[in-house]
């Protein structure tokens, strides 16, 4: 299914649920809202080919971990800015979700104050085991591509293969019942720079998509969500942007419910309004670009 059939099923529907390997790829310029029905919860439901499909209902939560991060201007990139700082929650949250049993999740919230930011590498889901990113939050990722290098030594920069050298922020492999949900947002950061390799300081993912638009490159850079193999994953209610590749990967999963989910690239912090962007801003124009339109990512 391409972007525009989800789109279109959204609009019809109010809820996607698939059946076989899914890709999402980021829809730049585009905010893409599945929205529910204005009618009781239990009334909201999809009839397929393979049963009615319920708006998946919340776990119970196994523990709640604070924020305490604030961003500025809705970015956090004056809190990574050496490369050792680029992720000061992952291993609380991957510890989180290592501990806690199957049926239940683990919730990010906002903390003390203005604290209302994660920032974290790559996560691995367990089986049975959600990820809860509440109203409110934002869990942004790693700019710094050691964090996701998968031991080929090439994330973050153009290949002349494809290497597939990043992995994902959020990881599922071979889980049952597992998901990722919430009001809160992911933000990928592909329009920040960099801060480790060849490329630290001095481009961005996006700059490195654009790379790749003028050669036959293959640029190394990690996904949001990447779900292999598996049973009955769940995204739900989240708003995921900023994807420095594609937003959701699904790869011979049986049984994905994608529900109310919105997708947003560039989102304001690397655009302007109307994606007037200044001239010599952009990509095209210079490196590293300081300003991006659906034009200069539309490959991601």
């Amino acid at each position: 299914m391409n972007m525009q059939s989800f789109i279109a099923a959204g609009q019809k529907y109010g809820a996607c649920t698939f059946r076989h390997v899914i890709w999402i790829a980021t829809s730049v310029g585009i905010s893409l809202t599945v929205t529910l029905p204005t009618r009781a919860a239990s009334d909201a439901a999809v009839v397929t080919s393979w049963g009615r499909v319920s708006e998946p209902s919340s776990p119970p939560v196994c523990k709640q971990i604070q924020a305490t991060l604030t961003p500025r201007n809705g970015s956090l990139d004056s809190v990574d800015s050496a490369a050792l700082d680029s992720r000061p929650d992952q291993d609380r949250i991957q510890s989180a979700i290592d501990g806690c049993a199957a049926g239940q999740a683990v919730q990010l919230v906002k903390g003390t104050g203005d604290n209302s930011a994660f920032l974290s590498g790559p996560l691995q889901l367990k089986s049975g085991v959600t990820l809860w990113v509440d109203e409110g939050v934002t869990l942004f990722a790693s700019r710094n591509p050691k964090d996701y290098d998968n031991g080929k030594g090439t994330c973050g920069v153009t290949t002349v293969a494809n290497q597939d050298a990043c992995s994902a922020l959020i990881s599922a492999k071979n889980t049952r019942a597992s998901g990722v949900i919430g009001k809160g947002v992911i933000d990928g950061r592909g329009g920040s720079l960099l801060t480790s390799g060849a490329n630290a300081n001095l481009r961005s993912w996006w700059d490195l998509v654009y790379q790749k638009t003028l050669s036959n490159a293959y640029q190394q850079k990690p996904r949001l969500i990447q779900v292999s193999g598996g049973t009955d994953f769940v995204i739900h209610g989240l708003t995921l942007q900023n994807a420095p590749d594609f937003n959701i990967v699904t790869d011979g999963v049986t049984g994905v419910t994608v529900w109310g989910i919105k997708i947003l690239t560039p989102s304001r912090v690397y655009t302007v309004e109307g994606y007037r962007c200044p001239i010599g801003s952009t990509p095209d124009q210079k490196t590293p670009g300081t300003c991006f339109t659906p034009e200069t990512v539309k490959n991601t």
